[in-house]
């Protein structure tokens, strides 16, 4: 779970080395992806925002601090691993615990303020 965030660094690094080669231009970059790549899609945007003129994100993973908190959920428990046990996590180690917190990108969508999309569709 530490090691999420590298995803996100790598893509951003990806599109950076796409930039500086001239395959395209900041601002000109479009990400797609779905699920637990919708989670990658919303993270990169939030972090780099000047460098995508748009994002593709097909039911996206984006509130995984909810999912994560209802062990109900039959993918929730499987998701251990990669994402950290909310609950579990928050007893045993703060900081463990705000990594969690990090990785919902429902939340960090929320509290940005550099996005500037038309339109916005979560279901």
């Amino acid at each position: 779970m530490l090691k999420k965030k590298n995803t996100f660094k790598d893509y951003i690094s990806s599109a950076n080395y796409l930039i500086k080669n001239k395959y395209t231009s900041a601002g000109k970059v479009i990400g797609m992806g779905g699920s637990a790549g919708g989670l990658l899609m919303g993270a990169v945007v939030n972090q780099k925002p000047e460098l995508f003129l748009g994002i593709v994100m097909a039911v996206p993973f984006v509130d995984s601090l909810t999912t994560n908190l209802d062990h109900s959920l039959p993918l929730t428990i499987g998701e251990f691993k990669e994402f950290g046990n909310v609950l579990e996590t928050a007893i045993t180690s703060a900081e463990l615990f705000f990594v969690c917190i990090s990785l919902c990108i429902a939340i960090n969508l929320l509290t940005t303020s550099c996005i500037n999309f038309q339109k916005y569709t979560i279901s």
